[in-house]
């Protein structure tokens, strides 16, 4: 099993991470499709991977060494917070062979304590990919031990407000606060917001729709006839 991770690459190598996953309702929401899709972008060399399932995460770590970040996505009635949310999701995580973990690390009331799953993540020698959505998030994430901070929930939360196209200004005040690699995610649209968030210091940019999702793309385009 090949593992890999973020830290023995350069700023310029980690420009772009694909994330190859689909929505609830998405023909595309199938475990065959995901990783064929995966392989594809690892074939235009992407450089990183974001990839949900620990079926998809072992498929892909099988033919490829570029880092992926790696999470478990589950729905509960009881609970928001949907991105590896417990330790058994985080120890699925590193099963799978992936070697950076993407946690949800937002304020909210979750399963199971933040500190614990960062806590074991570090134990199983896991980089944290701590997903925020607001400023006081990500501080205390960091205070946590998280490795990277992305913006990946910002608008998404009741505790945050929805921006057109990705959220610039958080991601412009944690790259001024914090020292810590600083990840650009959310409502990633085209090429031109890729360029813009690197400009401002982003450590990386992850696109995901507007690279793997058909249905998004056609929409995209149908917008402007």
């Amino acid at each position: 099993m090949i593992k890999a991770n973020f830290s023995n690459l350069s700023l310029f190598e980690l420009n772009l991470i694909v994330s190859c996953q689909a929505p609830i309702g998405s023909h595309m929401k199938n475990d065959e499709v995901l990783i064929s899709v995966a392989k594809e972008v690892i074939e235009a060399s992407a450089p990183a991977l974001r990839v949900a399932g620990a079926n998809c995460i072992s498929e892909i770590r099988n033919v490829t060494k570029i880092p992926i970040i790696g999470l478990i996505k589950t729905v509960r009635k009881e609970f928001e917070p949907k991105i590896t949310c417990t330790l058994k999701e985080v120890e699925d995580v590193y099963l799978s062979g992936a070697g950076i973990v993407a946690i949800d690390s937002t304020l909210r009331e979750r399963p199971e304590p933040l500190k614990n799953l960062f806590t074991r993540a570090k134990s199983l020698n896991l980089e944290i990919f701590a997903d925020i959505a607001t400023e006081a998030e990500a501080y205390n994430a960091i205070d946590l031990g998280s490795d990277y901070i992305g913006t990946t929930l910002s608008g998404y939360t009741s505790q945050s407000s929805t921006t057109i196209g990705p959220d610039f200004d958080l991601l412009v005040k944690l790259i001024e606060n914090t020292s810590s690699p600083i990840i650009l995610e959310g409502r990633v649209s085209n090429p031109d917001q890729l360029r813009r968030g690197l400009g401002l210091g982003a450590f990386a940019v992850v696109v995901g729709r507007f690279i793997t999702s058909p249905r998004d793309i056609t929409q995209a385009y149908l917008s402007v006839l």
